[in-house]
């Protein structure tokens, strides 16, 4: 026998074998972790949402949404925090085991070519804006000493600060998410670095360089 319900987060209406009451699962919809209720609790539910659903339908004229069927992989067999993951392309929050984003339709990379992927592509990114930051401030300090150079440091050291925070959060970003703070960071090094500041402008093209291939090459 099978039993029917809704999950509790986005609504979705699912259906799993009797024998799945009480188990935890992955919903296929929202990727949220809930129970499978049972048969009273189950019924409950899903008669005020078939009632709503019925409304609309008959006021839409579509088609009523047939249950999805539960399998093996949806059951959550991993411990909490692990069941979802980060698209690859867009950030959005996935199943662990999703194979193509359903918010931005892009296929994810296998575990190991993702992780290999995002350490290259951040060590490419965080490399030059830890040289960007350093120079800033050594070109900062120049230009106080000078006396007269002081409009010209203020720019370098309020980048710097920014440049060391996004270098030390750069491994806790979603790589799509690092990318886009990385482009604006290094179109804002690109402006400073006209100011006489040689290695913060290089640092700023390979990072916007860098950037942009990032993005050519996940949308592939």
């Amino acid at each position: 026998m099978a039993i029917t319900f809704n999950c509790t987060n986005c609504n979705k209406r699912l259906k799993a074998l009797d024998e799945s009451v009480g188990r935890a699962i992955l919903c296929p919809g929202c990727s949220a972790r809930i129970q499978v209720p049972d048969s009273d609790n189950a019924g409950s539910s899903t008669a005020k949402s078939e009632s709503l659903r019925k409304s609309v339908t008959n006021s839409n004229r579509s088609p009523v949404e047939e249950p999805i069927e539960l399998k093996s992989e949806d059951f959550a067999a991993v411990p909490q925090g692990t069941e979802t993951k980060f698209c690859f392309e867009c950030g959005a929050r996935i199943r662990q085991r999703a194979e193509i984003c359903p918010k931005c339709g892009v296929r994810q990379p296998d575990h190991f070519d993702i992780a290999s992927r995002k350490n290259e592509d951040r060590s490419h990114l965080k490399i030059p804006i830890l040289i960007s930051a350093i120079s800033n401030i050594i070109f900062g300090l120049f230009w106080i000493s000078t006396g007269c150079g002081i409009p010209l440091a203020i720019p370098m050291f309020v980048l710097c600060i920014f440049e060391f925070q996004l270098w030390s959060k750069a491994d806790k970003y979603p790589l799509p998410e690092l990318a886009r703070q990385a482009m604006n960071m290094g179109i804002v090094e690109i402006v400073v670095g006209f100011m006489l500041n040689i290695p913060t402008l290089i640092c700023g093209i390979i990072v916007v360089l860098k950037c942009s291939g990032m993005t050519r090459g996940t949308r592939k």
